[in-house]
């Protein structure tokens, strides 16, 4: 299986993203030619009881063949397939082909075969994977992976939906659309962005989400709404202004908008969304990474790199203080990797984890706040996905590889044979022009172990393929 991961949608809310996405997120620059772009929410249906995963792609036509089909028409020839897993588990498995066939004159860049899918979806942890073939370009294709982590619901409790990202939203009428459009829900069409893209060529920032339960646990006839795009440190930008809204008290709500990002700076920013009470006191929020491209104007200042006070991490047990000690080592230099063999007690641990953040924020050029967060999330995905019988996650081969590198844009598993024992290929297409790890699992424990790989400094074994022949 080809796996080529697009991080901008991976997103952040829902959306479990890797420690160097994150970093090279920073970096504003132009939208990506990837095929396949894809993002994600999750709703609930029958009165906000049953939740359903919603799955928005975009192909673009940019990156398609299209041959023409007559006089004034092209048309190109797509394999699509979506595999929805939960741990081992294979439970979503569908395939189609669609062509697109589209007048010459709509070939225009920067187009895009948007389509939404939906599925019932489970509390856990899910892998989607989203996979498109170009039938017509030598074969070509693309692939988005999410990983989806879901809370079990508490069918009353107040509870907001995962914001969607739009390129249009308009009330159903006859003329652009109907309730059984597949853009269509609550009343509404909605266009969704899947790329997160807005700026100069989507200057509006359409978004959607629902809210459930409002009136049975909110007091008061009305409540309070609150909207607004933020960089890296959370607060508000001054343009566009927040659109802070109030409204009567009911059951259930829909909440669609827009912000006009069209001179907001290049970056990557953050949509938030507020649930208040009528007297301000904050219930619910729901935050989603977007990017702004606005070439026209100055990039955003970079974020501003603060010194850690150790007071921070005084609300850590000592084992947690340990912990996090450990989780970094793939990043000490050459001086903390001396003095980390010396440190004997929590407060010297303390100090240690502050001036590392300090000098690893100033190094990538991010507030620390949001490195350390993403990368305790890394290694909390890393320990639920590569732990084995006897080795956290974090410390394993794989491990160690996807926190240093991030997700890799293409994996190919496979399974135990009678002539293989179980192994994967991680693929990093963007390092040293392309390298690949090889890991086995040679005893059965699901201790897959690094063999082999072409990245410079790792490991090197070019007879790795003798150590998982078949007994």
């Amino acid at each position: 299986m080809r796996v080529l991961y697009f991080f901008a949608t991976l997103i952040f809310a829902f959306a479990i993203i890797s420690f160097s996405a994150v970093a090279n997120a920073q970096e504003a620059s132009s939208p990506k030619p990837f095929m396949v772009e894809a993002d994600y929410a999750i709703f609930r249906s029958n009165g906000g009881k049953r939740p359903y995963l919603e799955i928005a792609y975009g192909i673009r036509r940019d990156a398609l063949v299209y041959t023409a089909s007559s006089a004034d028409s092209a048309i190109a020839d797509l394999m699509m397939r979506v595999n929805i897993a939960k741990g081992d588990s294979l439970w979503v498995a569908d395939m189609w082909r669609t062509p697109d066939k589209i007048a010459v004159a709509d070939t225009a860049r920067g187009q895009r075969i948007v389509n939404v899918l939906r599925y019932p979806i489970h509390s856990g942890t899910h892998r989607v994977k989203l996979f498109a073939r170009d039938l017509r370009g030598a074969a070509k294709s693309d692939s988005v992976v999410m990983a989806i982590a879901h809370e079990a619901i508490v069918p009353e409790a107040l509870a907001m939906s995962d914001i969607e990202l739009a390129s249009s939203i308009k009330p159903v009428r006859s003329e652009n659309g109907s309730p059984n459009d597949v853009f269509c829900k609550q009343s509404m069409r909605v266009i969704p962005n899947p790329s997160a893209i807005f700026g100069a060529e989507q200057p509006m920032l359409y978004y959607y989400l629902e809210i459930y339960n409002l009136r049975q646990n909110v007091s008061g006839s009305s409540y309070r709404t609150k909207c607004y795009l933020a960089g890296a440190g959370g607060a508000p930008l001054s343009s566009p202004r927040p659109r802070e809204q109030t409204k009567p008290m009911m059951e259930a709500s829909v909440e669609v908008g827009a912000l006009n990002v069209s001179a907001v700076p290049s970056g990557t920013y953050f949509l938030h969304f507020d649930l208040l009470d009528a007297e301000g006191k904050s219930l619910q929020s729901a935050r989603k990474k977007v990017f702004v491209y606005n070439p026209q104007l100055q990039a955003a200042p970079a974020a501003a790199v603060q010194s850690i006070p150790v007071q921070v991490f005084a609300g850590l047990s000592d084992e947690e203080v340990a912990n996090e000690v450990g989780y970094v080592k793939y990043f000490y230099d050459k001086a903390e990797t001396e003095i980390a063999k010396k440190l004997a007690h929590a407060p010297a641990r303390r100090e240690f984890l502050a001036q590392f953040w300090s000098r690893y924020s100033r190094e990538k050029n991010m507030p620390w706040q949001e490195l350390r967060t993403v990368y305790l999330q890394a290694v909390a995905l890393a320990n639920d996905n590569f732990s084995s019988m006897t080795i956290k996650g974090w410390r394993t081969d794989r491990g160690r590889v996807y926190l240093i590198y991030g997700k890799p844009d293409d994996i190919e598993r496979f399974p135990y044979s009678n002539e293989n024992k179980p192994y994967e290929i991680w693929t990093y297409n963007g390092i040293e022009g392309g390298v690949d790890f090889i890991f086995a699992d040679q005893t059965g424990l699901r201790e897959y172990r690094l063999l082999h790989s072409t990245k410079l400094g790792e490991i090197k074994n070019e007879d790795w393929r003798d150590l998982i022949a078949g007994q």
